[in-house]
C-alpha cells in the first residue's frame, strides 16, 4: 500500500522480523506484489538490522569469537549503544551518526511485536525516535507493530505483552484487531478461542479469532469432515492407556496419511513441551522407517565450525568480490563438500539458505561476500535451536513457533507441574502454560489431534471439551511399548576429548579416517583396556574418545542400553582454539572431531487401533 498506493519511495521502508525465515518470506511476497521495487525495501532480522548499524560484518564477528561461537545478543547491544550516542565514533557526532546510519527510514514496520525484549524494544525506539528528537514529530518515524498477545511465550528470556502496552502509551498508538484467521478450519479456531478466552491478561478480549470470510461458508472441519468419517474434521483428544502414546501418534499419522493419501510427511508435526517427551515418539518413527525433522537441543557447537558450512564458507572467501550463480553453488555444493554420493542434513540445511537467497534475489549472480553473510546470518537464526532432516516435525513447541502444517499432533504433557497434586488436586493451568498449548494447536491447518494420557489427564481439556472429540487408542493384542524406554543423547564437546585428534601427526590413520566419516554414518561406543571410552568408525578405527567425565558416566551398565550411535556433524578445530600451555602438544594445526547421537534402549513397536468414544 505504502509503496503503490501512497508512492512511498521503497528506501524510506524499514521492515524488521524475527528471524530470517520470516524475512526469506516477507521478501519473496513483497517481490511478487510490487516487482523490483521490492529490492530497494530494507527488509531485516535484528540481528542483521544491528550488523548495519554498527557497520561491522557478522563473518568478523564469528572468527572473532573463535571456538565460542558469536554472542548474537551483544551485537543489539552494541547497536543501542551506537544509537544512544554512548559510544564515540571518530569524525561523526552522535545526531549525524544516527542520521547516517538509518538512511533516512521514515516508515518503521515491526512483525512479531509480543517476542520482542527490552534490548530490541530500546533499539525500535531509537529508530522510531531518529536522532533523539522526542518533541519534533517531523523527526519521527511512522511506525506499526504487529503482535499476538496469546502467543507471547518466551517470557524466559525476557519477551513479554508490556512492550505492546508500552508502545501503545509511548506512541500514542492507535489499536487495531486482526481477528481473521487464514489458516485454521473453524473446529480449530473454535477450540483454540476456548483454550485460551479465560487468560485475564490478554489484549484482544471481546475480539474472538474467526475464520476469514472467503472461508466463512466452508464446512467447519473442511475436506476432512468428508474425508475422515471417524472424526469429521473435528479436534480430537486421543487417549492412549498405559505407556503407549509413541505407538498411539505413529497410528495417528498413519491413518491420516492412508485417509488423505499423503506421500508428503513434511506436512506433519509432533509437538510437546519437551525434548524427552518427543525422544520416544522419534526413535519409534525412525524405527518404522519415518523420516524425521527435528529440532536438537542447545549445546552444538558454532554451526560455522561444522564441516559442511566451513567447507563452504572457505570456499566462498576464496572467491573474494566475484559474483556466483546461486544455482550454480547449489548443484556445486555436494562435490565442494566432497560427498557426490549423498547428501547430509547440514548440506540440506546450507541448501535450503542458499534457496532462500536465491528467490529473493531472483537467481541474478551475487558478491560472494554477500553469500557469507547469509549463511552467517542463516547460522544465527540457528543458534539457539537447530532443525534438521527432513520429514515429519518432531519439535519442542518454542522450535515451532511460527511455523504452520496441515496437520498437527501435540502430546499433552507441558510440564510437571501440570500433573495432577499429591492431594488429587487438578492443577490450575496458568496463563503462561495456556499460552504455550495455544501456540501448539494453532500451528494446524487441516487437523488437530490432541494426545493424552488416562492415568495422567491434563486438566486443559476440560474447557475445551465441547469443542473436541474424545477418542480410545487401544494397543492391539495387549502389547505395550514401554514410552520412557527410548532416547536419544548428544555427546557434544563437553562429552569428548576434543583435542585427541589433534595429538596425531598428520599422517596417522586418524585424520584418514575422519575425512572419510560422515554425517549420519554409524560409529561405536566401546570400552578400551585403560577404562577410557573409545569412538570407532566402521572399520574399527579409533576416530574419537569421550573426555573423562563422559567415560565415568558412560558405564558397562549404560553402554548395554546403547542401541546406535549415528555422527551428527563432523566439527573443525584449530590451535588457537586451545590455551597456550597446551599447544606445544599439539601435533597438528587443524583437526576435526565428530559430535555423536546416541539411541537409547530401543524395542520393537506395537499396533494401534484408534476407536471414537
Amino acid at each position: 500500500y505504502l509503496l503503490l498506493v501512497e508512492r512511498i519511495r521503497p528506501e524510506h521502508l524499514l521492515v524488521i522480523c524475527f528471524n530470517r525465515s520470516a524475512m526469506h518470506e516477507l521478501r519473496v511476497r513483497l517481490r511478487e506484489l510490487v516487482g523490483d521495487l521490492a529490492r530497494r525495501v530494507a527488509v531485516h532480522t535484528y540481528h542483521s538490522l544491528a550488523l548495519r548499524i554498527t557497520e561491522r560484518s557478522i563473518a568478523e564477528r564469528v572468527k572473532a569469537a573463535g571456538d565460542k561461537g558469536a554472542d548474537f545478543d551483544e551485537i543489539i547491544k552494541e547497536a543501542n549503544r551506537r544509537l544512544g550516542g554512548a559510544e564515540q565514533i571518530i569524525g561523526a557526532e552522535p545526531d549525524e551518526l544516527r542520521d547516517r546510519l538509518l538512511s533516512g527510514f521514515e516508515y518503521v514496520l515491526v512483525d512479531e511485536y509480543q517476542d520482542i525484549d527490552k534490548h530490541q524494544y530500546e533499539m525500535i525506539t531509537h529508530i522510531a525516535r531518529r536522532a533523539g528528537q522526542e518533541d519534533d514529530e517531523d523527526r519521527r518515524a511512522a511506525i506499526l507493530a504487529v503482535g499476538d498477545d496469546d502467543q507471547n511465550i518466551y517470557a524466559w528470556r525476557g519477551a513479554g505483552t508490556r512492550y505492546l502496552r508500552q508502545f501503545e502509551r509511548e506512541y500514542h498508538a492507535e489499536r487495531h484487531y486482526l481477528a481473521e484467521n487464514y489458516r485454521s478450519t473453524q473446529h480449530i479456531i473454535k477450540a483454540s478461542n476456548d483454550l485460551i478466552q479465560p487468560n485475564r491478561d490478554r489484549m484482544k478480549v471481546g475480539h474472538p479469532i474467526r475464520i476469514n470470510s472467503a472461508r466463512r461458508q466452508e464446512p467447519h472441519g473442511g475436506r476432512w469432515e468428508e474425508l475422515d468419517e471417524t472424526t469429521r474434521g473435528r479436534v480430537s483428544r486421543l487417549v492412549a492407556e498405559g505407556d503407549n502414546l509413541p505407538a498411539v501418534i505413529l497410528a495417528e499419522v498413519e491413518r491420516l496419511q492412508r485417509l488423505g493419501q499423503i506421500t508428503d510427511r513434511r506436512r506433519f508435526a509432533i509437538l510437546a513441551w519437551s525434548h524427552s517427551s518427543l525422544a520416544p515418539v522419534r526413535a519409534l518413527l525412525e524405527k518404522k522407517g519415518v523420516p524425521v525433522r527435528r529440532a536438537l537441543p542447545c549445546g552444538l557447537p558454532s554451526l560455522s565450525r561444522i564441516r559442511e558450512f566451513k567447507v563452504l564458507l572457505d570456499y566462498l572467501e576464496t572467491a573474494g568480490q566475484r559474483k556466483i550463480s546461486i544455482g550454480e553453488l547449489r548443484r556445486e555444493m555436494p562435490k565442494i563438500c566432497g560427498v557426490e554420493d549423498r547428501t547430509t542434513d547440514w548440506m540440506a540445511m546450507a541448501d535450503r539458505m542458499l534457496e532462500g537467497l536465491q528467490e529473493e534475489t531472483g537467481n541474478e549472480p551475487v558478491n560472494a561476500l554477500q553469500i557469507i553473510e547469509t549463511v552467517h546470518q542463516g547460522l544465527a537464526d540457528h543458534h539457539r535451536s537447530h532443525i534438521i532432516g527432513d520429514g515429519v516435525l518432531v519439535s519442542t513447541i518454542h522450535a515451532a513457533k511460527g511455523l504452520e502444517f496441515d496437520h498437527a499432533l501435540v502430546l499433552g504433557g507441558l510440564r510437571n507441574s501440570l500433573n495432577s497434586r499429591s492431594d488429587n488436586t487438578p492443577h490450575r493451568l496458568s496463563e503462561e502454560e495456556r499460552r504455550l498449548y495455544y501456540v501448539a494447536m494453532t500451528r494446524a491447518r487441516q487437523t488437530l489431534t490432541l494426545v493424552d494420557s488416562r492415568e495422567n489427564p491434563n486438566p486443559y481439556f476440560a474447557q475445551i471439551s465441547e469443542s473436541i472429540l474424545n477418542r480410545r487408542a487401544t494397543v492391539a493384542g495387549g502389547e505395550s511399548l514401554p514410552f520412557s524406554s527410548l532416547g536419544y543423547k548428544v555427546l557434544g564437546m563437553k562429552d569428548l576429548y576434543i583435542d585427541f585428534a589433534g595429538l596425531k601427526k598428520a599422517g596417522h590413520l586418524i585424520h584418514r579416517s575422519l575425512v572419510g566419516l560422515q554425517a549420519g554414518d554409524l560409529v561405536k561406543l566401546k570400552r578400551g583396556a585403560t577404562g577410557q571410552v573409545r569412538v570407532l568408525d566402521c572399520q574399527g578405527i579409533e576416530v574419537a574418545r569421550l573426555s573423562n567425565s563422559a567415560t565415568e558416566e558412560w558405564t558397562e551398565t549404560r553402554l548395554a542400553t546403547v542401541d546406535e550411535v549415528r555422527v551428527l556433524g563432523i566439527v573443525s578445530r584449530r590451535q588457537e582454539d586451545c590455551s597456550l600451555d597446551y599447544r606445544h602438544r599439539l601435533a597438528v594445526d587443524n583437526w576435526e572431531l565428530p559430535i555423536l547421537e546416541v539411541r537409547i534402549g530401543h524395542r520393537s513397536s506395537a499396533s494401534v487401533r484408534c476407536d471414537q468414544s
